[in-house]
């Protein structure tokens, strides 16, 4: 997501690892409503805050998919698997393809 390496950990299903990653300040109307309550409930309880032009947080939090990991991470909606890459640039779709042939 924005071209910025982040360091997710993918554990029966749910992401976590998100702790410090910048955040859109900005959202678009595709966003899901979770997220969107979700935003401001973490910006409500200063897991979230902003800094310059950006939103930051300032803990783990758990998501439970990759597309609400990226949502919350782009202000927008986004296909998780597709979007997410390993420092190879491998996806996470083709990384869990992979995990299920073998």
């Amino acid at each position: 997501m924005f071209g910025k390496s982040i360091r997710i950990y993918l554990s029966d299903g749910s992401l976590s690892g998100l702790r410090y990653v910048e955040i859109s300040l900005q959202t678009t109307a595709s966003i899901p409503g979770k997220i969107k309550l979700m935003r401001q409930k973490l910006i409500e309880d200063k897991t979230l805050i902003e800094q310059s032009d950006k939103l930051v947080l300032m803990k783990d939090i758990i998501l439970s998919s990759s597309s609400y990991a990226g949502a919350l991470v782009a202000g927008t909606t986004r296909i998780g698997p597709q979007n997410w890459k390993n420092l190879k640039g491998i996806t996470l779709k083709n990384l869990e393809e992979s995990l299920i042939k073998n």
